[in-house]
């Protein structure tokens, strides 16, 4: 985990040495069981949006320094007290509703630095990819190294080439502003931010890709509507190489 100079080492566990610390949860996170209350205790994916602010930042209504914490493991932390809040926290990121937690001097931002190995810590990370609930915080191009860092973490070996890591990002990661577009195809284009990117849940990539990829999967009564909708509309669709063997 990168050194920030507003936190401290107490043994094990790691402390907010500062005025106010604010972390700040989707509300999505708790529904999706990404986020877990446990008494005034927080279990959550190390993926999210804090500020370090005071207390006079507070009452003059200022924001204070928004940093990003990129630990692709299960972490629990303690608060003081909580809020809500409903917008955008940074200009780039789209508008959403979070619970807000407070952390005050010496309370605990991580229980315990020594992180338990296991697959399961592991899976947490691979189901947040493929579940689509990646937060456009992170940039595109960093979400390969959070896949690697949880493997090397938890000491799991997959014994498969980074490739195949990067092939499955590059397909449930899809432009915000056209969900039918890999973002890999517009990533180096002018104008184009590395978090304008939407993951997606790896179980709609085939509807998205073509008619018959989408009805060739599950869930075949929304395949269908999308297929209508595709040729209805003439959208352009990626022949599988299976569709390439098969004449209808």
């Amino acid at each position: 985990m990168k050194k920030y100079n507003f936190l401290y080492e107490d043994g094990d566990i790691i402390r907010f040495n500062g005025e106010i610390l604010k972390i700040y949860l989707p509300k999505s996170n708790f529904e999706k069981k990404i986020s877990e209350y446990n008494g005034n205790y927080i279990t959550t994916m190390g993926i999210f949006l804090f500020e370090i602010t005071t207390f006079n930042n507070i009452e003059k209504n200022l924001s204070g320094e928004f940093h990003t914490l990129k630990l692709p493991v299960l972490i629990t932390f303690q608060y003081n007290d909580s809020d809500t809040f409903k917008g955008k926290l940074l200009k780039e990121l789209p508008e959403d509703d979070y619970n807000v937690f407070i952390l005050k001097k010496d309370d605990i931002f991580m229980n315990n630095k020594k992180i338990e190995k296991g697959i399961d810590n592991c899976s947490k990370f691979i189901e947040l990819l493929h579940n689509g609930n990646i937060p456009p915080i992170i940039p595109y191009n960093e979400i390969i190294n959070l896949y690697i860092q949880t493997l090397t973490i938890n000491g799991i070996s997959l014994n498969n080439k980074s490739f195949i890591y990067e092939l499955i990002i590059s397909e449930v990661c899809r432009y915000s502003k056209d969900l039918k577009i890999p973002f890999r195809k517009v990533s180096n284009k002018e104008g184009i931010k590395e978090t304008d990117y939407k993951n997606i849940n790896i179980k709609d990539v085939p509807v998205l890709s073509s008619a018959y990829a989408g009805i060739a999967f599950e869930d075949i009564g929304r395949a269908l509507v999308s297929s209508v909708n595709k040729t209805k509309n003439n959208e352009k669709q990626i022949e599988s190489p299976i569709e390439k063997t098969i004449k209808y």
